[in-house]
């Protein structure tokens, strides 16, 4: 899963790096590439707390959802899935084999497998109907 981090340098200091869908989550980093690595640790440890209280993990938004803002630089990283709680569970569904082929041919074309889109989808369609009924 890609999360989109947002890094701001003053001059004379480190990279400072926030995750704007993961509210508390941040992290720092002498170069740019330690403050990449560091945002992965941060967002990996993060989210393990959040299971751990049992709170919902948010889909992250896409960068084009985020305002502009000049002075930052927007990276995107990438957190294995499985970090985060290291548990996978086997499911069986009933699909209609239409649906089916659907999901195949949009899975290979956007080099997903079939179960990563399936649950990011679900996950991001509940995130929308929740934030949809706070607002």
């Amino acid at each position: 899963m890609y999360w989109t981090v947002i890094l701001h340098k003053d001059k004379g200091s480190s990279f400072g790096v926030t995750v704007p869908d993961l509210p508390g989550c941040f992290s720092a980093g002498n170069s740019l590439e330690e403050a990449l690595e560091q945002a992965k640790e941060a967002i990996a440890l993060h989210l393990e707390a959040m299971l751990e209280d049992g709170e919902a993990i948010p889909m992250p938004r896409k960068r084009s959802e985020y305002p502009g803002d000049t002075d930052a630089i927007y990276a995107l990283v990438e957190i294995d899935d499985r970090l985060v709680d290291g548990v996978t569970e086997r499911i069986n569904l009933t699909i209609p084999s239409w649906a089916n082929s659907q999901i195949d041919r949009y899975a290979k074309k956007t080099g997903n497998s079939k179960s990563g889109l399936m649950w990011r989808a679900t996950l991001d369609q509940i995130q929308r109907e929740t934030t949809s009924t706070i607002e």
